[in-house]
């Protein structure tokens, strides 16, 4: 078989990769300051994620939300061209994805329902058993350190999208009028891994963060030609 296929629905497999690739990619953009640049590079980013499969519908909104955001946290708008930037792309795949599950009629009547406290409860408790499930070894606990991340001024917009992502997945179990509990065994270790590359990632980040640029840049030319940057190693 493939590697990473799904193994009695359970593993997560091909599918689960590519909303993982779209968060990890988008890891730069989300930390730094807003900038077309950073629009163009999240842009891609949603579109990858919406096109992969449900989850990455709500990837996409929130990827794209997050940069809004920013911007208007900063006082700023992106403009007409900004906004074109960031919301073609995601925007045009979205549209299609929905024509084509409303096409085949592939929203099934469960899928329609309201979160309920019964089947909230139910989720956050079903959740907190396969946190802990064997197919991860215990690694899929570094999700817990997500709420602590936004405490992290820098990491703080990955933080937030990558919450919004686990709120979404809560709130779509607890939603759907189904077996709860067979909802969750089956989909949440396969939905660590969307999260997980770039939660590390962010980890690793916070651990152990390097000094910015215009830092590097005030302590002198030698500790920015140390830094190995290439405006320094080119002087």
């Amino acid at each position: 078989g493939r590697p990473a296929c799904p193994i009695a629905n359970l593993m997560g497999g091909p599918p689960d990769w590519l909303p993982a690739l779209a968060l990890a990619a988008a890891l730069p953009a989300l930390l730094a300051p807003p900038s077309r640049r950073g629009d163009w590079q999240l842009a891609l980013c949603a579109a990858l994620a919406a096109a992969s499969k449900q989850e990455g519908l709500t990837l996409a909104i929130f990827l794209v939300a997050v940069q809004l955001s920013r911007w208007f946290w900063r006082g700023q708008r992106p403009g007409p061209r900004g906004f074109t930037v960031l919301l073609v792309a995601p925007t045009l795949v979205v549209a299609y994805t929905w024509w084509r599950i409303t096409q085949h009629h592939l929203l099934q009547s469960y899928d329609k329902g309201l979160p309920t406290l019964q089947r909230l409860l139910a989720t956050l408790r079903l959740v907190a058993e396969e946190i802990v499930a064997p197919e991860w070894y215990g690694l899929s606990l570094l999700l817990l350190a997500l709420p602590v991340l936004l405490f992290v001024p820098r990491l703080r917009p990955f933080a937030a999208v990558a919450c919004l992502q686990l709120t979404a997945y809560v709130a779509s179990c607890a939603g759907q009028d189904t077996d709860t509990r067979l909802l969750v065994v089956t989909t949440f270790t396969r939905f660590v891994l969307q999260l997980w590359p770039a939660t590390v990632a962010a980890i690793a980040v916070a651990l152990f963060p390097s000094a910015p640029r215009e830092e590097l840049q005030a302590q002198g030319p030698e500790r920015w030609a140390a830094s190995g940057s290439p405006a320094g190693a080119a002087g």
